[in-house]
């Protein structure tokens, strides 16, 4: 069974290493961050699924 993370800060740094590790895990994860164009670059390529 996947598990739901949800990550602040998901654009850089330790948030975002946590989120790629989430997700190469198969786990479901939402994020955010301040900065809404950093997070489109750090995830460019990701599928989004709802």
């Amino acid at each position: 069974m996947s598990k739901v993370w949800f990550i602040t800060g998901a654009a850089r740094g330790v948030g975002g290493e946590v989120a790629l590790a989430a997700l190469a895990a198969d786990d479901k994860v939402v994020i955010t961050a301040r900065n809404v164009e950093q997070l489109s670059k750090a995830y460019e390529g990701q599928a989004e699924q709802e």
